[in-house]
This record gives structure tokens, sequence and C-alpha cells, in this order.
């Protein structure tokens, strides 16, 4: 009996490189905000909301809705480009290819717009309350959905609900992965998702041990969003059992590549180490697989819904979520001014006034993320660099601080190690800010520690 084929490994990893090109481009750049905001207040006046562009906010009616780089829909269109490039990876590459590429761009313009007035809808009539970012991508994701089948070709081996889950797994683990590429580690995430995302081949459960299988699954997915363990939906998507590949020799790289999707693992120096030779196993691995026949789904609907419906479980399991995961307010003592968003504008006695503090409780209750990260959710995207413990824009300094309960204070590294475990206290982020030309990087360093060390003295007083 002949061979089956080997795999066309070039274009899954040309594929892997574009698409990660792409997701860091989206965290990079923003040119679709002058052709979104005016079409957004142009059709709000229309239908009589009186609307004016002030720049970071819409003034939109009685609602002031701030405006970032994610409301002019570069991530949208980046998952559109990145999911198009990869269920097309093993087609000819023609004219067909390229116009759904083409249309890539209106679609998503549409798509976006079409978030946009969805979530302005819903601040009106939820108002003061304003969306989560799990509620911003959600809804964005949502309105992705529909545009997919105009641009992705469905081979014909494949059947239609196979293929179709294999696109709605692609899009879930690309809609987590853009908005944070260009955080700590977030290159190394990526990539190592990416891999094993080219794993896809979906087996439908034949034994009652591959049901309780998925059953697992989707138990530690409930966990995962009532302890509100957000870095773990990658890994958790990656390893639906219905993608796994049971043979020992492909389970070790999994094994291996798998923390390198984490990020507390990722950022750590050493596991390039562990990470980089898994991956280099796992692409030969890809390179010497043939291709299969899809296993049979006739006997498994029950549980392929299933799995279709949690591949969205990330995406409103925070929204749905019950128990808190509570951050700690301003204690008594400091000069706090309440913003929407559970944000503080906090003032120390002594402060001088060129120093700005602003004091985050976690969204949602979920954990912190990295200043940068902080900053892209605001709209502020080019010119970010870090030199140590500082972060600036080129205009702003900007340093941070995560302040625990019982006033302990911590960087990154050290606050996704004390909130690693579930249900842990997320406690609150201070990010300091000061003009560039207002002192030294020196100074503003000294003086924002200095603040932040009063503001832990009172915290432990409690």
């Amino acid at each position: 009996m002949d061979k089956l084929p080997r795999k066309p490994v070039i274009p899954t990893l040309l594929a892997i490189a574009a698409v990660l090109g792409l997701l860091y481009l989206g965290n990079s750049v923003d040119f679709l905000s002058g052709v979104t905001k005016p079409a957004v207040v142009a059709v709000l006046n229309l239908v009589g909301i009186e609307s004016i562009d002030n720049g970071d906010h819409l003034h939109a009616g009685h609602l002031e809705v701030p405006w970032t780089g994610d409301c002019a829909g570069l991530n949208i269109l980046v998952v559109l480009v990145a999911v198009t490039l990869w269920a097309n990876r093993h087609g000819p590459f023609g004219a067909a290819f390229w116009l759904r590429l083409l249309l890539a761009l209106p679609v998503a313009y549409v798509a976006n717009l079409a978030r946009i007035f969805s979530l302005i809808g819903l601040r009106w009539l939820l108002y003061p309350s304003i969306e989560t970012p799990s509620l911003h991508y959600f809804v964005g994701f949502l309105w992705v959905l529909p545009f997919l089948a105009a641009l992705i070709r469905q081979p014909k081996e494949i059947s239609a609900r196979i293929f179709w889950l294999e696109i709605l797994r692609i899009a879930s683990i690309l809609s987590l992965l853009a908005p944070f590429v260009s955080a700590p580690g977030g290159v190394m995430v990526a990539m190592s998702s990416l891999i094993l995302l080219a794993r896809h081949h979906w087996h439908s459960p034949t034994s009652i041990g591959a049901g309780a299988l998925f059953c697992s699954w989707m138990a530690a997915g409930a966990f995962i969003a009532e302890a509100r363990m957000e870095s773990l939906w990658i890994p958790w998507l990656l390893v639906c059992p219905g993608y796994v590949d049971w043979r020992l020799s492909r389970l070790v790289p999994l094994v291996l590549l798998l923390p390198g999707t984490i990020p507390i693992f990722a950022m750590k120096p050493w596991a390039a180490l562990i990470v980089i030779p898994a991956a280099i196993w796992e692409v030969s691995l890809i390179f010497n697989s043939r291709t299969q026949e899809p296993a049979s789904e006739e006997k498994s609907f029950t549980v392929f819904a299933a799995a279709a419906v949690f591949h969205l479980f990330p995406f409103f399991s925070s929204i749905a979520a019950i128990a808190p995961c509570p951050g700690i307010p301003p204690p008594p003592g400091v000069m706090a001014i309440r913003n929407p968003g559970g944000l503080y504008n906090v003032r120390t006695i002594g402060q001088t006034p060129e120093l700005s503090c602003f004091w985050y409780e976690p969204n949602e209750g979920g954990r912190h993320h990295t200043l940068e990260v902080c900053l892209q959710y605001r709209g502020i995207k080019e010119g970010i660099t870090r030199d140590g413990e500082l972060v600036t824009d080129g205009q702003y300094l900007y340093t941070e601080f995560f302040l625990m309960p019982g006033g302990e204070l911590c960087s990154y590294q050290n606050y996704l190690s004390r909130t690693l475990l579930p249900f842990s206290r997320s406690g609150a982020h201070l990010i300091y800010m000061t003009p560039k030309e207002a002192m030294s990087r020196e100074d503003f360093l000294r003086l924002s520690r200095k603040s932040a060390e009063k503001l832990a003295a009172l915290v432990s007083q409690e």
C-alpha cells in the first residue's frame, strides 16, 4: 500500500510566520481611526444622537465613550486576514485567494462599525457601567463570525461541520492572542500557540474514556472561568481532547510546548531553552507527517456541539462568573478621585504636582496586565519603549507597581507568581506618569517609588 503524501509544511510555516507578523502589527500601528471615527460620529448624528469627536473620547448624547486603537478595528482586520491565511494555507494561491484577502479590509471595517454601535448601545442601556475588555473583544468576535464564510474556502475533502469548528477554534485563539502579543513573553506565547494550532485534526470520541476526557476538559474550563485565571485560556483551548494526538511521539512536544503558551512561563529568560527545541521537534513532526482523512463524526454530534460552544466560552465566561476576585480600594489618608471603570486619581501627602498616580482596580475582578498593555488598551500604541522600570511613549514617562493586600509592592513577574493560584486577590495596579520634560528619569523613578511605598504602608495598616 502506498504511503500517504506528506502534508505541505512550507505553506504551514509561512502561514505561522505571516500570522505572527500580523498579530504584532495589530499592536503596533493604527491607520484605521481616521476612517472609522468620522463614520461613527456621522451615523450617530444621523440617527439623532449628538456626537462630537473629543480625541481619545467620543461624546455621544449623555455618554463619554473612550476611543482606543482597538476601536479603529485593526485587530478585527488582523484576525480576519490571519484566519483567511491560515484556513487557505493548503489551497492554491490564485486570484480567488488574493480576492478573499482584499475583501478582509471592507469586511473588517463593517464588522467593526457593528461592534462599536453594539457597545455604544450597551452603554446607553447600562450607563454608567462600561464594557469590560472581555466584553469588548467578545462583541467584536461575534460580529466577525458571520463574515468568515465569504473569506474562507472549504476543502472538499473535509466535512462542513469539522471545517467550521476548526475555523471557530482558529478565530478564538487568534482573538485571545491579538491584544497581548507585544506584552512580555508575547512573541513566545504566539509562536508556541501557532505551532500547536497547526495540529488541527478532529478526532471523534469513540469510547467512554474519550467522553470522560471531554467532560474533564469542560470542567477545567468552568474552573478557569470561576478562578479568573485568564492566562490559561489559550493552553486550555489547545488541549481540547478532540484535537490532541494521543501518540507518545506527539504528546511529548505538546507537553514541552504548552508552557510556552502561558505568559508567566514564556517571559522567563530560560523558557527559550525548553520551548525552542520543542518547537523545532514539533515542526519536524509536522514536516514528516502524512495527510489523513478526518475521523468519523456521525456518532459524536453532542460532544462536537459542546466543543463548539466551549470554544466561545473564554469570551463570555468572565461576564457570567460568580465568584469575584477583588482588588483593593485606595486606603484612608490619601486623596482619591474615582473615575468610571475602577480607576482612581490618587495623591499622597507631599506628592509633587508634576507626578500623577493612577490606581487601577482589576477589570471584571480579573488579574492586571502590564503597563504596556494598559497603554495599548487606552489607545497609546506608537512609540512605547521600556528601559528597565521606565516606560515612555515619547511624551510622558511611566512606571508601574503592583500593590498586594498587606502592603507588598511587586514587579509584574512577582505579581504573576503571587496571583498564580486560583481565587487569588488581584490587588491594585499603580501607574505613575509625568511629562517627559518635567523631571529627570532618575527623579521620576525615585519619587514614584517613594509615593508607592507610602501607599503600601497605608494599606499594610488596614
